[in-house]
């Protein structure tokens, strides 16, 4: 085998390995340009939001996926990402192709290829149940509290073994 087949299947390889990674992750993967225009969009974003990556592919990624009260905010994270290529983490409502609000958790940083151009690359995740199960929470444990702090009897919490875990008085009269 020459040596110019071995780099060429070497390189199948390696693109083939980055496009399973890049396809099968569980999180949404989206690649745009300095202009902000959609250059790569994975399988989990076409789920999360969708759009086929043939439907996305050149769109602006603020003015498809960010509600309008929020555009300059994140466009404004956007830019300080490509000045500085750093690190961002920031969690946005984002639309989907109903209409629909969801909040994703999501991280961002730049790259720049072997031609040495530079992309935004933002990893996400769909945290909006979570985040209606976190307040679900509260809320319960603030009724909790409230239904313990305020009862006019007794309430004596005991473990397996008969154990007081917690024990709320009676108020004083």
């Amino acid at each position: 085998m020459t040596e110019r087949i071995e780099l060429e299947m070497r390189l199948r390889e390696s693109e083939e390995k980055y496009r399973s990674i890049f396809n099968c992750s569980p999180l949404t993967i989206i690649v745009f340009d300095k202009n902000l225009r959609i250059v790569e969009w994975n399988r989990k974003a076409e789920e999360t939001f969708g759009w086929k990556k043939e439907e996305v592919a050149g769109k602006d990624i603020i003015e498809l996926l960010i509600p309008e009260h929020l555009k300059d905010k994140i466009r404004q994270v956007a830019e300080r990402l490509f000045l500085r290529e750093l690190l961002a983490n920031f969690v946005s409502d984002t639309l989907t192709r109903d209409g629909r609000i969801i909040t994703c958790e999501c991280y961002g940083t730049t790259y720049r290829n072997a031609g040495g151009r530079t992309y935004g690359l933002i990893l996400a995740m769909d945290v909006t149940e979570k985040i209606k199960m976190e307040i679900k929470l509260k809320e319960s444990e603030k009724r909790y509290r409230a239904i313990f702090t305020h009862s006019p009897v007794l309430i004596a919490i005991l473990d397996k073994d008969g154990r007081k875990v917690l024990l709320q008085l009676l108020p004083a009269d």
